[in-house]
């Protein structure tokens, strides 16, 4: 059979792989168990592209009433979380809520749309980012896997109030920011419970507040019910109860508009650490 293998590393990782012999000792030494899979790694390595990863994070999405970024144009992500296109989604169905609550008003539409999505954009960019982390090393962490142990029981004894970050971004329409902000003070108590195994964590996690119900378009058949912020239209078909993973496709449209920009690289864990991509090795028996 064949298979693929894409190479995450940072930029300084491809600078040096430039040569038979680099790619050859770079992957002996750090993936022994691989190279006797592909016999010409090295040629399928040398032969294949290398791409770049990248965040976006913008600030003016619209220009007068004339034009509206949606999607990647907006919010771009590294893939680390799998939402670059549910994001997308979700973003389309925010500009038609406002769009139809305000059809008169298209540029105040889209005002009133980037408040209401950039947090989430930027909530899941920052999501993305630490998802590479903890798959890269968290996994192999043994602190980490401690209070990975910790935090799977305390969801079994509390599925109310509690629900791992993974979970609630990938199994819910939870709003990014949300969820973020709910998966940090997740941390600190099981952070604090490990540290201190005196503490009464199942008393912490029962003060939070209690996990929001299902999003309605996440369930019950794609059904939407009445509210504040819901209104009836036309919805996606059904989908398994509370996964944002099945949302359908998304046509937005890039490019620069009038009006200031920001597409920053991360500080911390960003572009530079994660960057490049590609190198697809494969092997046919």
């Amino acid at each position: 059979g064949d298979f693929t293998v894409t190479l995450f590393a940072p930029n300084e990782t491809f600078e040096v792989l430039s040569t038979a012999d680099d790619v050859d000792a770079f992957f002996r030494a750090e993936f022994a168990d691989f190279v006797p899979m592909v016999p010409d790694l090295a040629e399928q390595y040398l032969e294949n592209p290398t791409g770049a990863l990248g965040t976006i994070r913008a600030n003016g999405w619209s220009y007068q009433d004339r034009g509206v970024l949606v999607g990647d144009s907006a919010h771009a992500i590294v893939p680390f979380h799998g939402q670059g296109m549910n994001a997308a989604m979700e973003s389309a169905r925010a500009l038609d809520r406002q769009l139809r609550a305000s059809p008169d008003d298209p540029a105040g539409a889209f005002a009133r749309y980037e408040a209401q999505r950039k947090p989430d954009g930027d909530a899941i960019a920052d999501m993305a980012l630490g998802n590479y982390v903890e798959m890269r090393a968290g996994v192999v962490d043994p602190d980490y896997l401690t209070r990975r142990a910790l935090a799977l029981d305390l969801e079994r004894r509390h599925p109310t109030h509690l629900s791992p970050r993974y979970n609630m971004v990938m199994f819910s329409t939870m709003p990014y920011a949300e969820a973020k902000e709910r998966a940090e003070r997740q941390a600190e108590i099981i952070a604090a419970a490990v540290a201190d195994p005196s503490l009464d964590v199942d008393a912490l996690v029962r003060a939070l507040p209690p996990l929001p119900e299902l999003d309605p378009l996440a369930g019950r058949g794609g059904q939407l019910r009445e509210g504040p912020e819901v209104g009836v239209h036309p919805v996606f078909p059904k989908q398994p109860e509370g996964d944002r993973n099945l949302l359908g496709v998304l046509v937005g449209f890039a490019g620069t508009l009038p009006g200031e920009r920001e597409a920053p690289v991360e500080p911390s864990v960003g572009n530079d650490d994660i960057a490049r991509v590609g190198r697809v090795a494969s092997s046919r028996e």
